[in-house]
Parts: structure tokens; C-alpha cells; sequence
């Protein structure tokens, strides 16, 4: 009872702290940033802002990091306003304001313009060429007037005010002008001053239109998902445009294009109505591609770059970012950092140790692609980049190109979370990657300064916190990199030179040890992807060395996954990954000529791969032909096999993995040409119900074929596959009853899981001349054989040798023994490392009734040190059938504090178990698996062996002892 207590505060502390997220959070254990106004002297004439952003660090290289003040210094003048100020004309001056002192003169050196805390600046008209903004007070665009504003840099301090919030029919434009020496950094600029720095500043731009600048479009049935807009104002849509290769079956990405949705269809002028049908010429297919709309032309808030131009958010900063377009803006770019001409932490929005919420939302991000003029910005590294950041980006359309400067090219990444603690809601935002298949055939790797972990180039989402929401973002086009890309980061202690962070936004509060990886990385296994939707070259991509950590997984739930491929420059992903799909539609694409293309969603290699409620009917080639991995699970789904020449049912994914499981699987197998089995109706289970246990060896299996004459054929026969083992056959002939029945007989076997395949074939004519037989449809389902084993035989607390005089021990009311006590009878042999709790479990604790464990309080668990991985030998006599369950203890657990751990697989002779991955117990002090079944049908004694947590041994999970039941009537005489 005290657990659930616990838990039941651990879940209402979550609750409020996520109702309180779109309130201004205040995190100053952070970092002091009081006295942030205050400057010092470098005694040559400047004078800087300085911030501890790691007060607790332990890295003697850290000391703090600075801002050049530009508010005065040997190489700037100041004019300060003496009274507050409204600018009101189509080209106004600031001259025209009252300054202390002389008014504002250009004589070869910069000056600033400073607005004093008490004072506000308002501009209701257009004015350009100001150097140097300093905003102690308040700078209001005016709301009822259209504004241009252009400058060099623009510094708002702490209780300074910037403001852009137009009202209906008012456009605001702000521009960031090029430096006089912007081509290197200025003299008067060492640090590379962002040109918007708002160092614990108000920052609100926030245009009138609300309306999303995105929709989504299913061009296969004309409806929309996820948001739409009406297309009737006569603006300009951004799509994709391109065509579906005839030789390959993919989506060619040609260039982005503006579609207008009054004009008729006229290459000559370059202006295209915009049609849902898209093309009806199905050899070029223009509506495969082109799921994404953008619609930017009806905000009337527009920030714009000219060269080297960046906003940076750090302090107390509040920052609201609404409803604009942000437009030709960058500094840092995909180039190897430095501290000269590539300087990190200059994104056109950059989030930086900022302790404030922030909200970005409903934003548009371009390249200057659509300026029609050349670019005059940096092409960014990425649009947003946050470190140690919390809040919402929510709405916004990224618009990701290649630039070739020099013979050099630079790429785009749409958001990047570099420190690993960020906090944020991604949300609703669209993203449309536009690289010719020819660029980045030697794709640039970044250079790996932390923070900055971008790794790999062009990617949607580039994340290494596991703290964030990730929901209903759609991706299109061709991504070199990735669609997302997550890097759980290793040896956090040594980079950050800190053993622990605080963590941020609804998270405040807790703390993250970075004194072992795998706590931190275990924290992914619980994040969810979820209802995002991704087209083309796509791919999920994930930075983890397949032997570096425990495995983590990754969950989807719902999504689109259409026609979604791997990066074509990029060498295929291996990582130590449990991918896990659950309800998400897979599909070659959207249109009624889905079936004519092929995707692999799955190159390289993983972990495992695991399907629930899924359907993949509509997805020819989803793994390719090079594709690895250790375990296959498909429950409950529908799936399209694409059978290679020599396949038949018997060998279903035995190319890709060693071991599958399926339950309730059904779909049609055929060449991927054959496009009409797509229409079959798949076979359906109607008993036995898979979900409950068989009590004998034979029984009938009931089941609904497909009745549906493909390929003139009327004929089919149906074979039953028993473990990979062909049985009986028997044939059909339209028209037939409804329903159908084989006998199926399950052979004897160690294992009580039985896999049967029903397998159609269809009669071809000759005609066809198809190599492949195997036409038709499947069903496919793992039954439970109850091996009647009820009555206890063992228990085993598993604990180091004790020399003590063995006894019974007591446990849920059974007799158990050690291992090393029935060692001398040769029944007993172990592996890993044991261990001593160090916590005293008091009885009645654990998840309660069944699961409950009172008295083991050792265990045992790899061997990290040596690297020996934790097995448990026990043999057992035959012929006789065996179920069991094992225990596992949490070492960690403390009354007051919940640590996460990894997931782990358990393998029983060599199998994988079902799920592949589970979870040690987190609120608990230990936790029941089970049951397992393990048949001996010998008549000798063999060996029953547990693999636990073996699959990477970096990591111990303890196993604290095994409850054996079988079908012998007494229970195993032990020791004592």
C-alpha cells in the first residue's frame, strides 16, 4: 500500500507540473543571472556581460561565458533618449527624438541607441540603417501602423521590452542589416554579438493571422489531416513537386514550387492552380508527392536576414513568437565549428540556458529560395537551436534547402535540442526538405563540440533530450540526414563536468545523475512518438553504437509512414534499438498506385523490430534486403510479404532475423508487381482464440480464406505450417463455404509456443508465366500449449555461496534452497556476479498479491566489470513439462526516490521471450515475470538455462530467484 502511495504522489506531482507549463516558470536554481545588467572592464575600453551558466561545475576549463557590451566602448558612441519617443511617418529618422547631448552623427564609428529603463521608443513608420540598439525601457512597434525597422544589432536587457504585435491589415517588417564588416567579424565584435541578444529581455513578436502557415493533404481519399486552411485568398502555396520513378518506384523530390489557387494551369508563366488531383497522368504520378502545404503570404510579420544575422535568448528571457515568418536568417552553419568564422550558438533562434518559458509558435522558417533574389544570410546550421531551454514550439513549417557557396555545400536542420535536458512541447510542425539526389554525395560530418551535437546534416528534429513531447509532426521530401535523429549522449559527467543537471519545465525540480550512462539513456525507452507522419526519404535515425549500452527503445504510436526510405548518402543505421510500432499505417504511398512503388523503412541493423495493431498490407519491400536484427514481433496487424524468388511461407523473414513471433497475423504474399492482391481479403482467425491456452496437442483450426478470383484463378489451396513444418493441404474451389477448418497437430518440443501459418496459393494460368507459387493470402498466429505443469517442484533463492548448513527457506509460504546448496547434485550452475541488497526489505512489500515477494534479498546480475553476463543452469528430469517465474529485485529503490532502469530481454535455451523487452521494477523494491514453459521430453535430465539481461552486459538488472512448478506430483527433495 505504502508503494502505491508513492506512486500516486509521483503522478499527481506530474499531473500539476504539466497543467503548469504554458505558465512563465521560473527556474533560477539554474544559474544567478540578478545582476546581469552589471558590466565589466577588459581595461581596454569594452565592457562585458558575464554569466556562470555551471556555477556547480567541476570542468576547470569552464569559466563563464560572456557578452560584449555594445551600449558604449573604445569603438562605440552612445546616444541616450532623453524622453520617450514616437516616430510617425513613412520614412522617419531617429534624429527626430530628443537625446542627452548632441543628437546621433555617423563619424566612421558605430553608435548605439539606448533606450533607458524608464523610457519607451515607438515606431510608426519606416526606419533603416540603425547600428545599435540598446533596450534598458521599452521598443514598440506601433500596432496600427506598418513598420519597417532595420538594424545591425539590437541588445535587450533585463526589464527591457521589445514588441511586434500588428493588428489586422498592419505589416510589420523587421531586417536585420549587414554589418559594415560582416564578411569577418567585426573589430568592434570579438564574441560575434548575436544581432538580436536578449540577455533576460521581453521579447513578443506576434503577428494578427492565427491561421496555421501548414495543412496536410491525403491526395489518395481528399481528406486532410492533421490541420487545414482554405485556399481561397489568391496567395501562393509552397509544395513539393516531383513524380514517381517508373524504374525504381520512388518519389523523386524535383524542387520546391508556389502554386496559386486562382490561376489556371500555365507552365509558360510559371504559375500553377492547385489541384488535390494532381496529375492524372499516372507515368509522372505529381500527387505522389506534395503532401505538405505551406502557406506563409497571409502574416503580416516578417524577420529578415542580411548576412551573417542570429537571435539569442538567454537569462530570464521571455520570448513569444508568434504568427510570423522568419526569412533568409542565419549564422552558424553546417560547417565545422570554430571560434572565428564558424562560431557555435548562432541560430536564427537560439534558446540558451534560458530560464524562462518560451513559446514559438505557428511560425514560418524559408530559405531564401522563394526571394527571387540571392541569398544574403548564412545558410543555418539549423533554425532553432536550444540548450538547456523549456516551452512550446508548436505550429511551425520548416522549409529545409542546400546552398552552394564556393563549391561548398551547406545544409539545414529545422530544430536541434544539443544539451540533453531540454523541455519542450515539439508539436504540429511540418517540415519539407528539398536536396536534389545528386547533392551531398560526401555528406559533411559536423564537428562534435559540445553542446553542439548536430552530427549529421539535413535533418527535421535533431534531439538529444529525452525530457520533450514529440507529436503529430509530419515530414516530406528528401532528407539526407534524417526526418528525426536521436543521440543519447554518452559520458555525460566528463562533457557537461557536472554529476548532475536539474532539469527543466514540467520536469523542474528533479535532478539527472550523469555519473551513468545508462540511467540517463534508459529515460528514452519511455518517450513516444506519437501520431507523426513521414514521406519519402525519411528516415528515423538513431545515434547508438550497437555494443555501447543496454538497448533502448524506441515506441511509435499511430503515424503515417509513407513510402519512408533511409537517407540515400548516408551509410545505413545500426544501432542497439527496440523499435516498437503500435497502430501506425505503413504504405509505399497514399494514391491507388501505391502498390507500383517499394520502401525499406528497415536497413542496416537493430535490435528488434515489433508491430501491434498495425496495418502494413499496403507496404511491399519494408525491410531490405540487407536488413539485420535479433527478434521480429507482428501482433494483431495486417502485413503485405513481398516474396523474393525461392521464398515461400516456411522462410517468411528468416533473411532479416533468427527468430519471429507473430499472433493474429494476416495479409497477402505476392511478387510486388501483382497489384491486385492488395484487394484479397486476408485470412481470418475464427478459433481457437490465441489468447487462450490450448489443453492438447490437436485441435481444428476454424478460419475465413480469402473469396475474392484474382488472375482468373477460382482455385486455391490452403497448406497448414507447423514451427516451419509443412503438415496437410487441402484445396478450395469458388464458390465454398464460408468457413474452413484444418487439423493441426502440434508436435512434441521444449517450447509450449507453437507458431502455425495458414498459406493460400492460387491456381495461376499459365499464361501469367510467374516464377513465384506462393500467390494468395496468410494467416499466421503463435499458440500456448498448456503444459499442465501445476503443482511446486522449486524454488531457488539465488544469493552467494553461503557456507552455512543448508535449510529451507521460506518464501510465499514454499520451501526454496540456494543454488549452491543442490550445486553438489549437479542440479544447480550459474554465471554474472551476486550481490548483497543493501536495502532491508520489509514483508509485505512489492507490486502486491502474486507478485509479491517477502524474503530474497540477493541477486544476481552481470558482471560488468569482467564482462560475464548473468545465466542461471538448472537441470531438471524428463520426460516432464515445466512452468516458472522469475524475480528480479530492485537494488535501487529507496523510499523517497524513483530511478529509472533500463529494459532488459530474458532468453529461455536461446529464445528470446515475448515481449522482448520488459522493465525492472521502478516503484517497486521487486517484481514477478512470468510464466515461462519449458518442456523436457527426454527421458534424461537436461538442462533448463535463463539468459537474463544478457544483451548487453554494461549493465546489471538483478535476478533474485526462480519458482518452478511442473507436472510431477512432488515437489524436488532439497537439502536442509
Amino acid at each position: 500500500m505504502k508503494n502505491y502511495f508513492i506512486v500516486f504522489l509521483f503522478l499527481l506531482k506530474l499531473l500539476l507540473l504539466f497543467n503548469c507549463c504554458n505558465s512563465q516558470v521560473s527556474i533560477g536554481e539554474l544559474y544567478n543571472d540578478d545582476e546581469i545588467d552589471s558590466k565589466y572592464s577588459d581595461g581596454q575600453g569594452n565592457y562585458h556581460f558575464k554569466l556562470n551558466y555551471f556555477p556547480t561545475s567541476t570542468n576547470s576549463n569552464y569559466n563563464g561565458e560572456e557578452f560584449l557590451s555594445l551600449e558604449k566602448s573604445a569603438s562605440i558612441r552612445a546616444y541616450r533618449l532623453a524622453q520617450s519617443c514616437t516616430l510617425i511617418g513613412a520614412s522617419v529618422k531617429i534624429e527626430d527624438c530628443q537625446f542627452i547631448g548632441p543628437s546621433p552623427a555617423y563619424n566612421g564609428l558605430p553608435y548605439s541607441i539606448v533606450i533607458s529603463s524608464d523610457l519607451t521608443l515607438t515606431i510608426a513608420g519606416s526606419i533603416k540603417n540603425i547600428p545599435i540598439l540598446i533596450v534598458q525601457g521599452r521598443l514598440i512597434l506601433h500596432p496600427n501602423y506598418n513598420v519597417t525597422l532595420s538594424f545591425y544589432k539590437m541588445q535587450i536587457l533585463s526589464r527591457g521590452t521589445f514588441e511586434s504585435a500588428p493588428n489586422q491589415g498592419v505589416n510589420h517588417t523587421i531586417i536585420v542589416e549587414r554589418s559594415p564588416n560582416d564578411l569577418q567579424i567585426d573589430p568592434w565584435d570579438r564574441k560575434d554579438i548575436p544581432s538580436i541578444l536578449s540577455l533576460g529581455g521581453n521579447v513578443t513578436i506576434r503577428g494578427f493571422d492565427s491561421s496555421s502557415t501548414w495543412t496536410g493533404y491525403n491526395v489518395a481519399n481528399r481528406t486532410s489531416f492533421i490541420r487545414s486552411f482554405p485556399f481561397t485568398n489568391n496567395l501562393p502555396i509552397i509544395k513539393l513537386y516531383g513524380h514517381k520513378s517508373l524504374y525504381t518506384g520512388l518519389d523523386q523530390y524535383i524542387r520546391l514550387d508556389t502554386y496559386f489557387t486562382e490561376y489556371m494551369k500555365d507552365y509558360g508563366v510559371g504559375k500553377y492552380a492547385y489541384s488535390p488531383e494532381g496529375s492524372i497522368n499516372w507515368q509522372y504520378q505529381k500527387h505522389a508527392v506534395g503532401n505538405i502545404l505551406v502557406h506563409p503570404w497571409n502574416k503580416n510579420v516578417w524577420i529578415k536576414g542580411m548576412g551573417s544575422c542570429s537571435m539569442v535568448f538567454t537569462g530570464s528571457s521571455t520570448v513569444d513568437i508568434q504568427n510570423s515568418v522568419i526569412l533568409d536568417f542565419g549564422d552558424t552553419t553546417s560547417s565545422p565549428l570554430n571560434s572565428n568564422s564558424n562560431i557555435p550558438n548562432r541560430y536564427p533562434i537560439t534558446l540558451y540556458h534560458n530560464k524562462k518559458f518560451v513559446k514559438i509558435e505557428n511560425n514560418c522558417f524559408l530559405p531564401a529560395l522563394f526571394t527571387r533574389v540571392p541569398q544574403q544570410s548564412s545558410t543555418p546550421r539549423s533554425f532553432i537551436g536550444a540548450i538547456r531551454s523549456f516551452g512550446n514550439i508548436i505550429g511551425n513549417s520548416f522549409i529545409l534547402s542546400e546552398t552552394n557557396i564556393g563549391g561548398t555545400v551547406y545544409s539545414m536542420s529545422g530544430i536541434s535540442l544539443l544539451y540533453g535536458t531540454e523541455q519542450f512541447n515539439i508539436s504540429f510542425n511540418s517540415f519539407m526538405s528539398i536536396y536534389p539526389n545528386s547533392s551531398l554525395n560526401n555528406p559533411i560530418s559536423s564537428s562534435r563540440q559540445y553542446p553542439d551535437n548536430i552530427d549529421y546534416i539535413n535533418s527535421g528534429i535533431i534531439t538529444t533530450s529525452p525530457y520533450s513531447f514529440y507529436e503529430s509532426n509530419v515530414f516530406e521530401g528528401g532528407f539526407k540526414g534524417s526526418s528525426i535523429q536521436i543521440i543519447p549522449l554518452q559520458s555525460r559527467s566528463t562533457i557537461a563536468g557536472l554529476n548532475s543537471d536539474r532539469l527543466l519545465g514540467v520536469y523542474n525540480g528533479y535532478e539527472q545523475s550523469n555519473l551513468n550512462d545508462k540511467v540517463t539513456n534508459s529515460i528514452w525507452n519511455k518517450v513516444i512518438f506519437k501520431d507523426n507522419a513521414f514521406f519519402g526519404e525519411s528516415e528515423f535515425r538513431v545515434t547508438y553504437p550497437m555494443s555501447l549500452q543496454p538497448p533502448i527503445k524506441i515506441n511509435f504510436l499511430r503515424g503515417w509512414h509513407i513510402n519512408q526510405r533511409p537517407s540515400d548518402v548516408l551509410p545505413f543505421n545500426e544501432a542497439n534499438v527496440d523499435y516498437s510500432y503500435d497502430s501506425s499505417f505503413v504504405a509505399n504511398g497514399l494514391t491507388k498506385y501505391a502498390w507500383y512503388s517499394f520502401s525499406n523503412i528497415f536497413s542496416g541493423k537493430c535490435n528488434s523490430v515489433s508491430f501491434s495493431n498495425s496495418d502494413l498490407s499496403f507496404s511491399t519491400s519494408l525491410f531490405s534486403s540487407s536488413f539485420k536484427c535479433n527478434y521480429i514481433s507482428i501482433v494483431d496487424s495486417k502485413y503485405k510479404i513481398n516474396l523474393h524468388e525461392g521464398d515461400n511461407s516456411s522462410t517468411i523473414f528468416k533473411r532479416f532475423t533468427d527468430q519471429v513471433y507473430f499472433s493474429n497475423l494476416n495479409g497477402s504474399k505476392d511478387a510486388k508487381s501483382l497489384a491486385q492482391l492488395n484487394e484479397f481479403t486476408p485470412f481470418l482467425n475464427i478459433s481457437p482464440n490465441n489468447s487462450q491456452a490450448i489443453t492438447q496437442n490437436n485441435f481444428t483450426l476454424s478460419f475465413l480464406p480469402s473469396s475474392i478470383s484474382s488472375f482468373e484463378s477460382l482455385n486455391q489451396s490452403i497448406e497448414a505450417i507447423v514451427d516451419g513444418v509443412y503438415q496437410n493441404v487441402t484445396l478450395i474451389t469458388l464458390p465454398f463455404d464460408p468457413i474452413q477448418s484444418m487439423p493441426i497437430q502440434l508436435p512434441p518440443s521444449t517450447s509450449s509456443l507453437y507458431t502455425v501459418v495458414l498459406s493460400s496459393k492460387l491456381s495461376l494460368p499459365a499464361s501469367l508465366n510467374l516464377s513465384l507459387p506462393e500467390v494468395g493470402s496468410y494467416f499466421a498466429s503463435t499458440y500456448l500449449l498448456d503444459n499442465n505443469a501445476k503443482n511446486f517442484y522449486l524454488g531457488i533463492d539465488l544469493a552467494p555461496s553461503d557456507s552455512n548448513t543448508p535449510r529451507k527457506l521460506s518464501v510465499n509460504g514454499k520451501d526454496w534452497t540456494r543454488c549452491d546448496w543442490i550445486q553438489s547434485l549437479n542440479k544447480c550452475t550459474t554465471s554474472g556476479m551476486f550481490s548483497l541488497s543493501s536495502v532491508d526489505i520489509p514483508f509485505g512489500t512489492g507490486s502486491g498479491g502474486q507478485d509479491e515477494i517477502s524474503m530474497i534479498k540477493t541477486y544476481l546480475g552481470n558482471d560488468v566489470t569482467n564482462g560475464i553476463p548473468s545465466t542461471l543452469n538448472i537441470s531438471l528430469a524428463g520426460p516432464h513439462s515445466y512452468k516458472f517465474y522469475l524475480y528480479s529485485f530492485n537494488s535501487d529503490w529507496t523510499d523517497s526516490i524513483i530511478n529509472p532502469t533500463p529494459l532488459f530481454s530474458i532468453k529461455i535455451n536461446g529464445k528470446y521471450q515475448e515481449p522482448i523487452t520488459r522493465s525492472a521494477p521502478i516503484y517497486l523494491q521487486s517484481k514477478r515475470y512470468g510464466p515461462f514453459y519449458w518442456n523436457n521430453i527426454n527421458s534424461n535430465e537436461q538442462v533448463l538455462s535463463i539468459d537474463w539481461a544478457t544483451d548487453n552486459i554494461k549493465y546489471s538488472i538483478p535476478l533474485s530467484g526462480i519458482e518452478i512448478y511442473s507436472s510431477i506430483q512432488t515437489p524436488f527433495s532439497i537439502p536442509y
